[in-house]
């Protein structure tokens, strides 16, 4: 999606940081340590974005946005 030809460090980081960032006090006070699952789509579709995002900036990415 992002056209990057290799998955650096920051941007393993980046997909963590947007799949923990979806986690709410609601699913921790459930016991959870990730996103509902049935929430799957928003949720992939977000990590996408945060990740096509940081390899824009690092130049990673041959696509222009």
């Amino acid at each position: 999606m992002s056209g990057t030809i290799r998955v650096h460090d920051d941007l393993l980081l980046a997909a963590s940081e947007a799949l923990a960032s979806q986690v709410t006090q609601k699913d921790y006070d459930k016991g959870l340590i990730y996103p509902p699952f049935s929430n799957i789509r928003k949720i992939s579709a977000r990590i996408a974005a945060n990740v096509a995002a940081k390899a824009y900036n690092f130049t990673l990415s041959f696509l222009k946005f």
